[in-house]
């Protein structure tokens, strides 16, 4: 039978191995725009002619490529892999497309007021570190990256010792070894050993506000944040993904009831964690009426310091550790979701058997855990970004 294939790959450093901010996204964008064998056009025809998929990316922490294909197609894909990460071309053609469709994209999505208030927080969170490679940084230093600089740096990243290669579906391991042996100019007494990179991520000391004023907009956005632990902490981890899901995820958490049913004061809210290497962001955020902006700024910060003075009750945090679960569940259901997942945990905490480790460190969270992670997390130093009209 014809079975599906998924391949994840990770390469460890991401933006920490960068010159310029924005040149590993600039990579990942132009990689598949031609090769010393194939042209760009050339390229995306035989992919599409063999069903095969293969998409670079990037997260702070490390770069990567997302592949799917079948077991008739696993020989031609791992052929076409090794073209592309060995000889890619970045012609200044290609390049220079590329750049201009990421500065028209990111001056189109000002147009909206949400993404306005988002960008400043995810500039602000991170501001001068590698994690902050927000479309700030990206629209002042496009310009300025030259093909020169996206060469380096694709040299750079494939370092064999610091790849992670994650496979969910039937292959063969010894011949796949001996591919990717090949194809990332491995040899046997290769030791894996990620590239230590040092911990440049600054924490905030005080409080970073931003209101911009946008008259036409009938809704003001208030994004509220913190720098948390990243994936280096399990404990902490591990706590406030429950509390990301007791207080903001889904129509059951307490924002959802508190402030927009209860109040009425949200078009929109919720909460997100995310979580790096070295450390993570944590933010609530609310759409709200133009009239009702200070209310609804205030009862985020309630919702926030009730976390901090009392208790969640034993059936609440039972249910957003379910709810939890559940979701992680729900999101190894594809072979590539479970190559992806696998290949992260191992990049990131050098450990493939995190997935079956995860329930246990999610049901260990106390009531006591989730006082003091947010006691520890959410003070004064945080990052405000709004817009209002």
């Amino acid at each position: 039978t014809n079975e599906i294939i998924a391949i994840s790959i990770f390469a460890k450093g991401g933006n920490f191995l960068e010159n310029k901010r924005g040149t590993a996204n600039l990579t990942a964008s132009t990689m598949m725009k031609g090769t010393k064998k194939y042209t760009s056009q050339e390229l995306a025809e035989i992919l599409e002619d063999n069903g095969i998929k293969i998409e670079p990316g990037i997260r702070s922490d490390a770069f990567m490529i997302t592949v799917l294909t079948t077991t008739q197609q696993y020989d031609k894909t791992l052929e076409l892999l090794s073209e592309i990460v060995n000889n890619a071309t970045f012609t200044e053609y290609e390049l220079e497309k590329v750049k201009n469709d990421k500065l028209n994209a990111i001056k189109r999505s000002r147009d909206i007021p949400l993404n306005v208030a988002m960008e400043e927080y995810k500039h602000l969170i991170f501001e001068g570190t590698p994690y902050s490679n927000s479309t700030h940084e990206l629209e002042k230093n496009i310009p300025i990256i030259s093909r020169e600089d996206i060469l380096a740096y694709y040299k750079k990243i494939f370092d064999p010792k610091n790849i992670v290669i994650s496979i969910n579906g039937n292959v063969d391991p010894n011949k796949t070894a001996q591919a990717f042996a090949t194809m990332f100019n491995s040899t046997s007494d290769t030791t894996f050993d990620y590239q230590k990179y040092k911990d440049e991520i600054t924490p905030i000391t005080d409080a970073r506000t931003s209101v911009k004023n946008i008259p036409d907009t009938n809704t003001d956005w208030i994004f509220l944040a913190w720098q948390t632990a990243g994936l280096n902490n399990k404990k902490d981890y591990a706590t406030l993904q429950v509390i990301d899901s007791l207080l903001g995820t889904g129509m059951s958490s307490r924002l959802f009831k508190n402030l927009r049913d209860q109040e009425g004061l949200a078009y929109q809210l919720g909460s997100g964690y995310s979580a790096n290497i070295l450390k993570g962001a944590f933010v609530v955020y609310i759409g709200t009426n133009p009239d009702t902006y200070d209310k609804a700024l205030n009862g985020l910060w309630n919702e926030i310091n009730k976390l901090k003075t009392e208790f969640i009750g034993t059936k609440e945090l039972q249910d957003a550790k379910d709810k939890l679960t559940g979701q992680f569940l729900i999101a190894l259901e594809t072979n590539l979701d479970k190559a992806s997942t696998t290949g992260w945990f191992k990049t990131s905490m050098n450990n493939y058997n995190f997935i079956k480790e995860y329930d246990d460190l999610i049901k260990s969270v106390t009531e006591s855990d989730i006082m003091q992670v947010a006691n520890k997390y959410f003070n004064n130093r945080y990052v405000l970004s709004a817009v209002k009209k």
